[in-house]
């Protein structure tokens, strides 16, 4: 008696001592865990698989606790490489068939779709039930000569909880059973030697049962591989739309340039002037840097602008330029802008408005300290500037407009690409990316000059082509005086200030540079003032300007991917 005692006892502990074991009370719940994972693949003929999950997860008296999400890859790599396995979702409810609400989430840079299920707005407790129904397409691999295989990551091995329990039912179509198949099945973390599952078995003649009694810790998978004879399933096809669906995302750009070429045309193409481009000897009425480079560009502002003016200011002697060798092995060249008292009243007001706004009511001022403030108020120089040339009646203010609206677009789309950048198809970012390019263009382009613009413009590039080719001309330029400095402006505003130097040199001979030192500029020269020395300082000069009247940014991203066929992981939330 004592001995069948013993037995009994021993047949009642080995029972239920699993259960006891994995029994948890609310106190040992700190998250989420599934206590059953039961899943049913069925494989179908055209080598898709309709899986069905039924998930029991419990969440004991947590808060904020709203339900599990759910991940799945949609592409696998194979020994051939990778091959996309599109998923698609048939429906999420509980056991007995009411609807649960979730939200979808594509990421295309990880190649994956999340199921997030739960509402946001009400917190569930205890034991919840989850059936998500999906359909997979592509998952048998049909390249062996010899046989069709199911290589298949059955549970994932990105499941942040604990599951205590997981069986799935494979279930393969007539002509695929026990005899005629082979299976291996592996247990582990991918990053480690898997191990070989032994709990797997045939509960029919052509359904394969696996299942795990014990715990399974987050991040360990369960994989399948089951080989068969060919011709049982038929390999994937892809549709139409799926073979070349993304490429009509490409329908965006293509109507983005359609729609900004008949608003270009109509509203920003300049009047036609077929006239051959001749030398012009003097700056075409008189304009200043600002107000030529401004027309020159098609309303385009740059930092060159501001350069240019700053000289021109200080050879026309309303301000001087004193530079401020670096110190040390740390330190910066600087530079300081004297006000010299000239009649400002004189200067135009785009000029007028620059000197207010670097100087404010100082005489003098370290351009450094103009660094990460005085961009601000490069908009409303701009702005001055534009009225000025819409004033003279060069250039209309309905193109100055479209270009804003373009631009404004031109920024969202790439907003848009930059933002969704993994989430969305690669093809998406491409067409929005492709779309925010054209939009930018022809918004670059938009301002339309009237017909004096466009003359005066015409005009304009001949005044560019005598500065390029200086030296053809000797006798009209030495025919005026100070021609050097007059026009430097000009030459740092086209950003051929190194030309126009050279081009100076031949004319004058090195013998001139020599001795020439502006009256406008306070350098540290070593030595003779020489072309190179005097472009070295012009450079300086235009580069220490640029670097203290703008602010940088930038923008960054990371990613990951992992797993195989089937597989993904989730989690609770």
């Amino acid at each position: 008696m004592k001995y069948q005692l013993k037995i009994f006892i021993l047949l009642i502990v080995s029972v239920f001592l699993p259960f006891l074991a994995q029994a948890r009370d609310n106190a040992q719940i700190t998250d989420w865990y599934i206590k059953d994972f039961q899943s049913t693949i069925t494989v179908n003929k055209d080598s898709s698989l309709l899986v069905e999950e039924k998930i029991i997860a419990d969440c004991g008296n947590l808060p904020d606790k709203h339900g599990i999400f759910r991940i799945i890859p949609t592409q696998a790599k194979t020994e051939k490489g990778t091959i996309k396995t599109p998923v698609e979702l048939a429906g999420i409810t509980d056991f007995d068939g009411n609807k649960i609400p979730y939200s979808a989430i594509t990421d295309n840079f990880n190649h994956t779709v999340t199921w997030k299920i739960g509402d946001a707005d009400k917190t569930v407790a205890g034991v919840n039930q989850y059936k998500i129904i999906y359909l997979v397409k592509n998952a048998i691999r049909n390249g062996n000569a010899d046989f069709d295989e199911l290589y298949w990551n059955i549970l994932g091995n990105f499941w942040d909880i604990d599951i205590e329990k997981f069986s799935v039912d494979i279930v393969f179509p007539d002509g695929i059973n026990q005899t005629n198949s082979e299976t291996y099945v592996y247990s582990g973390n991918p990053n480690f030697k898997e191990t070989p599952l032994e709990n797997h078995d045939w509960t029919k003649n052509n359904t394969l049962r696996i299942e795990s009694k014990q715990m399974i810790y987050p991040h360990i998978g369960i994989t399948a591989s089951m080989t068969f004879p060919k011709g049982n399933t038929t390999p994937y096809q892809p549709g139409f739309i799926e073979l070349y669906g993304d490429y009509f995302w490409f329908l965006i750009p293509l109507m983005a340039f359609i729609l900004s070429f008949c608003v270009w045309n109509k509203y920003g193409k300049d009047p036609v002037i077929n006239k051959t481009i001749i030398p012009e000897f003097e700056i075409p009425e008189n304009m200043t840097p600002m107000e030529m480079g401004l027309l020159y560009r098609n309303g385009s502002f740059g930092d060159s602008l501001i350069s240019a003016t700053i000289v021109d200011l200080a050879v026309k002697k309303y301000i001087t330029i004193e530079e401020i060798p670096k110190s040390g092995i740390f330190g910066k060249q600087d530079f300081r802008l004297n006000i010299t008292g000239g009649n400002s009243t004189l200067l135009g007001k785009p000029e007028a408005v620059l000197i207010d706004k670097i100087f404010g009511t100082e005489q003098s001022v370290l351009l450094s300290k103009l660094k990460n403030n005085f961009y601000k108020d490069l908009p409303e120089i701009k702005k001055t500037a534009l009225e000025s040339l819409k004033a003279k009646n060069l250039i209309y203010q309905s193109g100055l407009t479209l270009k804003i609206v373009f631009l404004v677009f031109a920024i969202i789309l790439f907003s848009g690409a930059i933002t969704t950048a993994g989430l969305a198809n690669v093809m998406v970012l491409a067409a929005l990316a492709l779309s925010a390019a054209i939009l930018l263009t022809f918004g670059l382009l938009m301002p339309k000059r009237t017909a004096s613009g466009a003359e005066l413009n015409w005009r304009i590039k001949g005044f560019k082509l005598y500065m390029e080719t200086a030296e053809k001309y000797r006798a009209q330029f030495n025919e005026k005086e100070n021609i050097f400095e007059k026009f430097l402006p000009y030459a740092i505003m086209f950003g051929m200030a190194k030309l126009w130097i050279a081009k100076m040199e031949q004319i004058y001979g090195k013998d001139y540079f020599a001795a020439y030192h502006p009256a406008w500029y306070a350098g540290a020269f070593s030595g003779n003032f020489d072309a190179d020395s005097f472009t070295s300082h012009m450079n300086g000069l235009s580069a220490g300007i640029a670097a203290n009247i703008g602010t940088d940014s930038g923008a960054h991203g990371a990613g990951a991917a992992g797993g195989g066929g089937g597989g993904g992981g989730g989690g609770g939330w």
